[in-house]
């Protein structure tokens, strides 16, 4: 069995109720049980992950989408992504924190306008705010 399958085993054993997902390179994917209730409450297309394991995903550009609706259904949700498991709130929040810096990280703060500097305060409000 793949170390992947290992751990969702090991977390499915610890806490049965929670659907666990896991970021896999530009996919996010769920695997055996969780994958067959996706699949039958939001109509994901199940496929093998291996001869005796299913899964289904969704793309991570489309991630939050998905949470939204998760959230809508008060589904128990935990994303597993380089081994630090998130709730679909903080997976949120961490990917909006990231945009900002890979933002900030692309200007040339000697010749940053001042109402770009605003707009980037304003980002980091919002994001702390729901923190």
């Amino acid at each position: 069995m793949s170390k992947l399958v290992d751990v969702y085993n090991n977390l499915k054993r610890d806490d049965p109720d929670t659907i666990f997902l896991f970021k896999q390179g530009i996919f996010i994917i769920a695997l055996s049980d969780d994958a067959k209730l996706l699949s039958e409450k939001f109509g994901f297309k199940l496929s093998n992950f291996n001869p005796d394991i299913v899964k289904c995903g969704f793309p991570y550009s489309s991630s939050e989408k998905y949470f939204n609706l998760f959230n809508e259904e008060n589904l128990d949700i935990k994303v597993l992504d380089s081994s630090i498991i998130y709730n679909v709130s903080q997976y949120s929040l961490n990917k909006d924190i990231k945009k900002i810096f890979d933002t900030i990280r692309k200007i040339d703060i000697n010749n940053l306008p001042v109402s770009q500097a605003y707009k980037i305060i304003e980002d980091l409000k919002e994001v702390a705010e729901k923190v």
